[in-house]
């Protein structure tokens, strides 16, 4: 899909209808996958409920009736700002209510209004229908119950917590849940009937299926039963960011609970919690909705997932055994930072000896400006490092950036400093991106330069230098990638740019001045001609050869595909870089949509192989990447033939196998990280050797399989050890993150003796 799915989708008339964020409502064949419709949704808030085969949205400040079949937009009525309120249909009418204190009863064929309940205190929930009433709580901890056909006000319930969620109904009892309580009164009178300390979280609605009432809170998905408010089962901590907190309720169908959660979906026995199956693909972002047998989710990766729910559906192949390895060396950052990022960007020497690794989210200053750790090895092999005993680099300050934006004090909180690390071969030379810096307002960007004292490595060490764009942009992320050549003397710099013909990318080139490193604009600005930011660059050795990838670009195949992703190799003419486009542009002839070609590169010393990176590629599984070797032809890379294809002998969807890429210096080695491989084991990650046969490279499965050897994390972005997100080869060492964990150093000996 083109956007992020945050509402729980609904189905109707064989279709699974979804909101897309930021861009409309879309429906599928619930049996195909095939878009059947689409319709533009202008407000960010999507609650959508169906009944005959009509589809009844609310948001922003209207409701629209939907036919599912066709997508004919059959009414619309114009309310005030709505927040949280599915509707709910009975008996001909559709209620919704709004902030602005108004109960609304439409009428469900016309759309014209049947009656309207106004209050002193505006609606944040959804209402209820059951036994000819319509239920809903105002602000201030109000519930109402009304006639359903008339509006007619039956009675009033006030409760101390202002604060409670969507109602349920159901045999009599009407159920009331806030953050620190729930209740149950009688439906006919109002009167309380029984309280249990059991929250529920996040605006969002009760189920209530076979005398249980399930919901989402704080600390899990609880199930009560429904007539006297005894728990029955807390499973795990699901729900608390997936589908709670938009009007989403689990969804449970033939004794089964289906709750997402940031390791996937799992399917529970509804009577019992007990975990049936899980499905560890992309994590999903709705809420799901089970019908006929099928569950149905929007997930994390911007995709639609419809699965049986009879059993988890496998993997392709099973997974292959480890390659055990000797001697591994842990590295662990000393405070872990915001969102656990340690390990995201690793740099290191030619010999291996000293490695930076950036932790963007890392606090100083109490912002969230981040860091970057540099380990240095004392004698001939590392030891492990149970605590950090690196020296920390940090951004320098902001306050003489100009013009200083109005929303300073805000977006200064997180600079980015560390999501992008380079390192010359000799360790010296450290580059770090900042792409959420000032310079030229929010999310403009830059780039510092450290450069090694006499005494070695020193914490508090100042930048020798910090790089920006001679003419920078709003939000054009300059430092989204950095790379360095082995000299040092040439610096490139990954960044987006918004021009008259739609969004482009730059790839800014630096070169030393004979003084060293000091503030300073590009040398020369390479234009790449397709869409989307410069996310990956690469330089080589003499720092002649530039390559940046366009992971957003459209490709080369016909129709254009999007986000086929593009690579762009830059060539130096004479002794200077100057301002030019590309002198090749590397895509696949296949390309398909959303391969994300580009998203990683590395090239090696002599720029005669270039290593790409397509996590989205969809051969034979969703997203279960792949990675593609380019060999430069006598003639120049003009003349670049169909590449090697590099692939996981267990590749399975979702695996974002080339979400990183690194190639040592002679291209006889290439490590991948596949940084979803196996995401609901609770081991996830993994990274891929590959060595160069003797008759050179071809099309070939992995020599050897590394896994997160500590398991996966619990401060990682997603909830796992994202083990493989970066990777790297130094000096006989392979290095690999697990942002959120450590980062792991592996002697290449043992899987290559060869080399």
């Amino acid at each position: 899909m083109p956007g992020t799915m945050y509402f729980q989708p609904v189905v109707a008339s064989g279709r699974v209808v979804v909101h897309v964020y930021d861009d409309g409502l879309y429906a599928l064949g619930t049996v195909s996958g095939e878009v059947a419709w689409d319709v533009e949704w202008e407000a960010d808030d999507a609650w959508m409920t169906a009944s005959d085969g009509v589809v009844y949205v609310s948001g922003g400040r209207q409701m629209q009736a939907i036919d599912a079949a066709t997508g004919e937009v059959r009414w619309t009525y114009g309310t005030g700002p709505i927040h949280y309120s599915v509707p709910a249909v009975a008996e001909g009418i559709v209620y919704v209510a709004d902030w602005g204190m108004r109960l609304h009863a439409v009428d469900q064929e016309t759309g014209e209004l049947r009656w309207k309940y106004e209050r002193e205190s505006g609606f944040r929930s959804a209402p209820v229908v059951a036994g000819g009433a319509v239920y809903i709580f105002s602000r201030g901890g109000t519930l109402h119950a009304l006639d359903a056909a008339t509006g007619d006000l039956l009675w009033r319930y006030g409760v101390d917590d202002a604060y409670y969620e969507s109602p349920a109904a159901s045999g009599g009892l009407v159920y009331i849940s806030s953050d620190e309580v729930m209740f149950a009164v009688a439906a006919a009178t109002g009167e309380p009937v029984w309280q249990s300390e059991q929250p529920g979280s996040g605006d969002s609605r009760m189920t209530i299926a076979d005398g249980v009432l399930y919901f989402y809170g704080q600390d899990g998905t609880h199930a009560v039963d429904a007539l006297t408010g005894d728990p029955l089962w807390t499973y795990g901590v699901v729900g608390a960011l997936l589908g709670a907190g938009t009007g989403a309720a689990p969804a449970v169908e033939d004794g089964v609970a289906y709750l997402g959660s940031l390791d996937g979906l799992h399917a529970v026995d509804a009577a019992t919690g007990e975990l049936l199956w899980q499905y560890g693909s992309p994590p999903p972002l709705s809420a799901s909705v089970a019908v006929d047998g099928v569950v149905y989710y929007g997930a994390l990766d911007d995709h639609v997932y419809a699965l049986s729910t009879a059993a988890d559906v496998p993997d392709p192949d099973p997974t292959p055994t480890p390659t055990p390895v000797a001697g591994v060396v842990k590295l662990i950052a000393s405070e872990s930072g915001l969102l656990g990022v340690f390990g995201f960007a690793v740099a290191a020497s030619r010999d291996g000896a000293t490695i930076a690794v950036g932790d963007s989210a890392r606090e100083t200053e109490q912002k969230y400006k981040g860091t970057v750790s540099v380990f240095e090895r004392n004698g001939p092999g590392w030891s492990d490092r149970e605590e950090s005993s690196a020296v920390i680099l940090e951004s320098p300050g902001e306050n003489d950036w100009e013009p200083v934006p109005d929303d300073r004090d805000w977006v200064e909180l997180t600079s980015s400093f560390g999501s992008a690390v380079a390192m010359s071969a000799d360790g010296g030379t450290i580059v770090v991106g900042a792409p959420d810096q000032l310079p030229y307002g929010y999310d403009s960007g830059a780039v510092h330069v450290f450069t090694r004292p006499e005494g070695g490595w020193d914490a508090g060490e100042a930048p020798a230098a910090t790089l920006t764009a001679s003419e920078g942009t709003r939000n054009s992320r300059f430092g989204t990638a950095v790379a360095i050549s082995a000299d040092g003397q040439t610096i490139a710099v990954g960044s987006g740019e918004f021009r008259e013909s739609g969004r482009g990318g730059a790839v800014y080139v630096f070169a030393r001045p004979d003084a060293g490193w000091s503030d300073t604009h590009e040398t020369a600005r390479l234009m790449a001609s397709g869409f989307g930011s410069v996310r990956s660059v690469a330089v080589s050795a003499d720092g002649a050869t530039v390559v940046g990838g366009q992971s957003e670009d459209f490709g080369r195949a016909e129709p254009f595909p999007p986000y086929a992703g593009s690579v762009y190799v830059f060539e130096r003419l004479g002794q200077g870089w100057e301002d030019t486009n590309e002198a090749v542009r590397l895509a696949l002839p296949d390309g398909m949509e959303e391969d994300h070609f580009g998203f990683s590169l590395e090239i090696t010393d002599d720029a005669g192989v270039i290593v790409v990176g397509a996590p989205g590629r969809d051969d034979y599984a969703l997203d279960h990447g792949a990675v593609f070797l380019f060999s430069q032809p006598a003639a120049g890379w003009a003349d670049a033939r169909e590449p090697v294809l590099l692939t996981a002998s267990d590749g399975a969807r979702a695996d974002f196998f080339g979400a990183s890429v690194a190639v040592s210096t002679r291209g006889d080695v290439v490590v991948v990280g596949a940084q979803k491989q196996d995401f609901g084991t609770g081991s996830a990650g993994a990274a891929y050797v590959f060595g160069m046969p003797e008759g050179g490279w071809a099309d070939a499965n992995e020599t050897a399989k590394l896994v997160n050897p500590g398991g996966a994390g619990t401060g990682t972005i997603f909830g796992g050890g994202v083990f493989g997100i970066e990777t790297g080869v130094a000096g006989g060492t392979i290095i690999v993150g697990a942002p959120g964990v450590a980062v792991y150093l592996f002697d290449s000996s043992s899987l290559l003796p060869r080399n």
